[in-house]
C-alpha cells in the first residue's frame, strides 16, 4: 500500500500556480493512508495506475466525490476503486468500476 507523502515547497509552490487542487477527506474508508479532515493536493493531469490514490466522482452520484486507491483496471479500461479501510468503504465492490471521465485526478501530497 503506497503512503501519501508530506506536501514540500516544490508541491505547495504548485499549488499556489493553480497546478494542484486542494481537498478535504470525509470519512474513513481510506484509513490509515489519509483520516477524516485531512487535506491532499490532487494533480488532475496526472496518469493513474494500479496503486495510486486518487478523487472519484462518485459515478450514481455526481455531488459525491471520494478519495479511493485504484487496485485493478479491467479490459474495458474501467477502474475498479476500494477505500483501504474496507469495513468503512462505500466502493467498486458496490457500484462496479468506473470509467476515466470519474477520476478527477491523483492524490499527490498531504497538507498538514
Amino acid at each position: 500500500m503506497k503512503d501519501i507523502p508530506l506536501a514540500g515547497l516544490l508541491q505547495k509552490f504548485m499549488h499556489l500556480l493553480d497546478l494542484r487542487v486542494r481537498y478535504r477527506i470525509e470519512g474513513e474508508s481510506m484509513q490509515p493512508v489519509l483520516r477524516d479532515g485531512d487535506e491532499v493536493l490532487v494533480d488532475e493531469k496526472a496518469r493513474v495506475g494500479i496503486g495510486d490514490v486518487v478523487i472519484a466522482r462518485h459515478p450514481f452520484k455526481e455531488s459525491v466525490e471520494m478519495a479511493k486507491r485504484i487496485t485493478a483496471i479491467d479490459a474495458n479500461g474501467k477502474f475498479f476503486l476500494v477505500g483501504d479501510n474496507s469495513d468503512e468503504s462505500t466502493d467498486s465492490r458496490t457500484f462496479g468500476p468506473v470509467s476515466l471521465e470519474c477520476i478527477k485526478g491523483k492524490v499527490v501530497a498531504r497538507l498538514k
